[in-house]
């Protein structure tokens, strides 16, 4: 299901080389990949989860492998000549100017230890002669466009 047209998705510098359609495809797909994580961190909340390593500052754990997968499959799905770059895997790399920056659990330590602040991260940056373009959405709904970040 398309996400209604927000303010944000106007925002975009004059003369921008991408089309409105290709922005609104790229918006719907980065709200649906990080709507499928957040759908699979509510699963997982408040239960036990594996983990795979433990830093002083940082948890991965089972339920960041599942995002991911789940954000690479949408991403993959819609734009399949596309590079994407993870967190957790790294690249999962095509030649092209759509580069999608991906962290499938932010805020993994809260997340682990039952604390309701966490989301995904899902950004496709655009290099173009004309300009860049980024986009990030989240579970929660909180999207912007504009320069990278």
């Amino acid at each position: 299901m398309p996400v209604p047209a927000t303010p944000d998705r106007t925002m975009r510098p004059v003369n921008h080389p991408i089309s409105d359609q290709v922005v609104d495809d790229i918006c719907d797909t980065a709200d649906r990949a990080a709507r499928a994580a957040g759908d699979i961190q509510l699963a997982h909340f408040g239960k036990k989860n594996k983990f795979h390593q433990v830093g002083r500052h940082d948890v991965k754990l089972e339920v960041d492998q599942l995002c991911e997968a789940a954000i690479v499959k949408t991403i993959a799905g819609s734009f399949p000549h596309h590079a994407i770059v993870t967190e957790e895997s790294g690249g999962h790399q095509n030649e092209s100017e759509y580069l999608w920056i991906v962290d499938p659990l932010d805020g993994s330590v809260n997340f682990w230890r039952g604390i309701p602040y966490f989301g995904s991260c899902v950004a496709c940056y655009f290099t173009g002669a004309a300009g860049d373009h980024t986009r990030i959405a989240s579970p929660a709904g909180r999207r912007s466009v504009g320069s990278p970040i």
